[in-house]
């Protein structure tokens, strides 16, 4: 065994040897500080003092492993915890990003602001509002191709009979994705400019 700087010296330590006389106790807090500080083990004792220093000697065994341990293996120890931890940190971000990554694939992208209120405004039947803005969310459209298809929908056969009784629910309409609908019998409304109408007329 090396030599120590310091121990710890336990209450216990104290409370075994507080009520012994002044000699057995100078004859056991020798021996303990010998044999803590520089592994002396003690030679011939008293009984009384062989027996607490008998009681005590596991535990200064077992700061003597741990101060070993401190100087040799407790850096690499402690090294390795710390590349552990930042393993399991790196592992942490790659599978938060993963999660981004699947998110993104599977979710719609953010709609800019302001294009519920214009795809709102432009639908013609204004009913079940919170649950429109729902399905708008839900939508991987651009804002634009919605409203181009609620023009070209406004002038089909369906939404202008019976004064629009047959315009589905907006939320409808976004769930059941009917921007893609090809309407029979639709109309080329006269407000469209020459591109549209070129578009509706090929």
């Amino acid at each position: 065994m090396n030599e120590r700087a310091q121990f710890t010296f336990y209450r216990s330590y104290y409370e075994a040897i507080r009520r012994l006389g002044a000699e057995e106790q100078a004859e056991i807090l020798l021996a303990i500080c010998g044999y803590a500080l520089d592994g002396m083990e003690p030679e011939a004792m008293s009984p009384i003092a062989e027996t607490v220093f008998t009681l005590v000697k596991p535990t200064l065994d077992s700061g003597w492993r741990k101060a070993s341990n401190g100087k040799t293996g407790g850096e690499a120890k402690q090294t390795g915890s710390k590349q552990k931890a930042k393993r399991k940190q790196t592992l942490s971000k790659k599978e938060k990003e993963g999660e981004k990554e699947v998110e993104n694939e599977c979710s719609p992208p953010i709609a800019p602001k302001g294009a519920f209120e214009r795809f709102w405004s432009a639908y013609p039947k204004k009913v079940g509002k919170a649950a429109a803005k729902k399905a708008f969310g839900r939508v991987n459209a651009p804002v634009e191709t919605l409203l181009s298809a609620i023009d070209r929908q406004k002038c089909s056969d369906q939404w202008s009979r019976d004064n629009g009784q047959y315009i589905p629910n907006p939320a409808t309409w976004l769930n059941q994705g009917r921007w893609e609908d090809e309407l029979a019998g639709e109309k080329p409304p006269e407000h469209r400019g020459a591109a549209e109408l070129a578009r509706y007329l090929k």
